[in-house]
């Protein structure tokens, strides 16, 4: 089981920012947790995640009005979810900066294209056109960076966190 708003806010966050396919998405949660009826999964993902329908551009394709992407301030702020976490919330780039906030940027500088337009992503895209350019080329590589460990490692393996010692 898992709550649905740690299903959309972290996980399905999570998936639409590395670029997830949204049937495999649904797969995913189908397979992981037992509360994940079509029901309930197919409009989350579909709807609120990834902003369709998934009948396509021909049929509006508008089921939600902008895309459930959100960054670790976001996250912290909505949440008590990143208490302990070995990352930085607040930190967008280098070391130890939360992942959530460099690959935010990175699917806002991607997609800023087809969010120019849409008055909930409209903000977004302008604090992203305003980045110098090398904060733009550093959300990047810290993206694919992070990207390439995944496929190399897996997400199966944890990685030690700090103050271990203390949390015990």
């Amino acid at each position: 089981y898992i709550h649905h708003i740690e299903r959309l806010m972290i996980v399905g966050n999570f998936g639409l920012l590395i670029g997830v396919h949204p049937k495999n998405l649904i797969q995913w949660f189908r397979e992981m947790y037992v509360d994940s009826a079509d029901w309930a999964t197919l409009p989350n993902v579909m709807g609120l995640l990834m902003a369709t329908d998934g009948a396509g551009e021909e049929h509006g394709d508008s089921f939600g009005s902008k895309p459930y992407a959100a960054s670790a301030h976001y996250i912290g702020t909505m949440s008590d979810y990143c208490k302990g976490c070995f990352y930085n919330g607040r930190k967008r780039l280098g070391e130890k900066a939360c992942p959530f906030n460099y690959l935010y940027w990175n699917f806002v500088g991607n997609f800023q294209n087809q969010f120019q337009h849409n008055p909930r992503m409209k903000n977004a895209v302008q604090m992203y056109r305003l980045k110098p350019k090398n904060e733009k080329e550093l959300i990047e590589k810290s993206s694919v960076k992070f990207l390439g460990k995944i496929r190399e490692r897996g997400t199966d393996r944890v990685a030690p966190r700090a103050g271990t010692a203390r949390n015990r």
